[in-house]
């Protein structure tokens, strides 16, 4: 078995600790564990709020650059905070969930960005945002997406190669760790901003030409004989030509010996991934009366090592066309999200770590196809931590019960306001809806007028829930809108022939305080007293807990003459 065995499969992330990136101006940590364990983390957050950042800082620290926005230079000096310390270095740390310590720092003249390359299990890109979107089904014969691109590679490190190859293999790393080094001094020499430091043979070539004051269009005879440049640096610049060259030869070698033995698994893998979408698009979008199935066309003439992998629709007449020809934007946003999932699936066999990051992605979906999708994603990838980025809090507490239903483990986060001098502020999000209402309880001083509305607000909820899980009879609106008023009762005549009989009595005396404390203005309700409130609050927990299950997220319902929720863990 190749490089890429399977050793990083269970390299999950523990902790992210960010250093005056992006939105962070000093330290931020943020530990994805549940149980001690690597878990997956749902984080939401309005726009500007630094979601961004928690998400781009995985990106960068684990493969070096970030493709969402123009960062992928890796000296780009956009990624260090602008509100930091000049003198301290700007750096983004994961520890993985078997101790490994991953660093990358932003500072030029260290090792850093895509000078350093991916760590091990995280050569595929993982990360998916809206703008991979439009690139994984763009219809230009330009370029490639990278998720495509690299998955040939990976089959390639997994497959390894003949004693020639790996020879190659080796002299070609031995090659860039001295173009690094010897780069990074010509840089220091120079003194010229590495983020435009040329990469390229011919664009060193105009470049030493230029630092010796040379102009375009000059012979050979001289070219040699201009020598105006330090000796320090023209040695440097002759070695630097001398290694491109011979990286040059060596990738011409690599190449031919990588695709003649690639090119089977990756036609077998291609197959395999257009079965599991094909499947999953038409279970998904079930309306779908137009396709018939994924294909992946490959083209040879690709001036690559591999061939350049082309998404395309087989439609029902036949015909094969390109997806932005008939499907929606939400039916696009799917296929790519579906695409993405199961290529990044396909490589957790080859080496590639169990991690996805999705970045706000669901933008197009509605909500019926967007818990779909939610429960189709935490059923597909059970073992996986999933980094998912929300900007509306729906579409997260969708998530958050797809993944209470799938058992997935996970952490809820919260992004609240930016600002330049705190920097991030993350909070754990309300695992359930009674978490206000029991924090609210436990400040000191106790907020007496939060604590009455918070308790009617969440009374309001349990009943709204129970009337339709317990199918209560209830007067019929065409709104479809309900007061307290109109809800209790039904509720309350319900709950008094169960178990839960006494404490229906106890919250059926203080309902009042809702109206009267809290949610309305009255003149009577600022005589109310403390203890009434805490009272009153204490009886809605306790009817809360009788009914709702946080196991499953579910309320009590009837099922086979019993009342309990689906999981069996809460009943009466």
């Amino acid at each position: 078995m190749g490089q890429g065995s399977g050793s990083q499969r269970g390299a999950q992330i523990a902790e992210l600790i960010i250093e005056r990136f992006r939105g962070v101006p000093d330290e931020f940590r943020l530990p994805m564990l549940v149980n001690g364990k690597s878990a997956s983390l749902l984080v939401v957050g309005d726009n500007g709020s630094g979601k961004s950042t928690i998400l781009d800082a995985i990106e960068f620290c684990l493969q070096g650059t970030i493709r969402n926005s123009g960062f992928s230079t890796p000296h780009a000096p956009r990624l260090r905070n602008v509100f930091a310390d000049l003198d301290k270095i700007s750096k983004c740390n994961v520890v993985l969930a078997d101790g490994t310590a991953v660093s990358r720092t932003t500072t030029p003249g260290r090792r850093h960005g895509k000078d350093v390359p991916p760590t091990d299990g995280f050569r595929l890109p993982f990360v998916f945002r809206r703008n991979d979107m439009r690139e994984l089904l763009a219809t230009n014969n330009h370029g490639e997406s990278p998720l495509l691109r690299n998955f040939s590679i990976l089959l390639k490190r997994f497959l390894g190669g003949t004693p020639a190859a790996e020879a190659a293999y080796g002299r070609r790393q031995a090659l860039q760790r001295e173009k690094l080094e010897l780069e990074t001094r010509l840089i220091s020499l120079a003194g010229v901003d590495p983020a435009h430091f040329p990469r390229r043979l011919n664009n060193l070539e105009a470049w030493a030409r230029q630092r010796r004051g040379g102009r375009p269009g000059m012979t050979k005879e001289e070219k040699r004989r201009l020598s105006s440049l330090p000796e320090p640096e023209t040695l440097i610049v002759d070695r630097l030509r001398e290694i491109y060259a011979e990286l040059s030869r060596n990738r011409k070698i690599t190449y031919a010996e990588g695709k003649h033995r690639v090119e089977p698994l990756l036609q077998e893998q291609l197959t395999l991934v257009s079965e599991q979408v094909t499947e999953a698009f038409s279970v998904l979008q079930p309306g779908n009366s137009v396709v018939s199935r994924l294909v992946f066309e490959t083209d040879s003439s690709w001036r690559n090592e591999f061939p350049r992998i082309i998404p395309k629709l087989e439609l029902l007449n036949g015909l094969v066309t390109m997806p932005a020809k008939v499907l929606s934007e939400a039916g696009l946003d799917l296929l790519a999200i579906l695409i993405h999932l199961h290529f990044v699936r396909a490589a957790a066999e080859y080496g590639q770590a169990r991690v996805l990051v999705l970045d706000d992605v669901f933008t197009a979906a509605d909500a019926v196809l967007r818990a779909r999708l939610a429960t189709y994603i935490f059923d597909t990838l059970p073992s996986w931590q999933l980094v998912i980025s929300f900007h509306d809090k729906l579409w997260h507490e969708q998530f958050r019960r797809a993944a209470l239903a799938a058992k997935h483990p996970f952490r809820s986060v919260e992004c609240g306001p930016w600002t330049p001098q705190a920097g991030l502020r993350v909070y754990d999000a309300p695992n359930s809806p009674s978490t206000p209402l029991e924090l609210l309880l436990r400040a000191n001083p106790p907020d007496q007028i939060s604590i009455a509305s918070r308790a009617g607000l969440l009374l309001e909820a349990l009943c709204d829930h129970l009337t339709v899980s317990l199918e209560l009879p209830m007067p019929r609106r065409l709104s479809q809108q309900y007061s307290l008023g109109e809800l209790w009762p039904p509720v309350h005549k319900f709950l008094e022939r169960t178990t839960a009989r006494a404490a229906a009595d106890g919250m059926n005396r203080s309902a009042h305080l809702r109206n009267l404390y809290g949610a309305h203005y009255t003149v009577w309700a600022q005589n109310v007293s403390l203890q009434e409130v805490l009272d009153f609050a204490d009886d809605v927990l306790t009817l809360w807990r009788l009914t709702y299950c946080g196991t499953c997220d579910q309320f009590i319902r009837r099922a086979r003459g019993t009342l309990g929720c689906p999981c069996g863990a809460t009943s009466l």
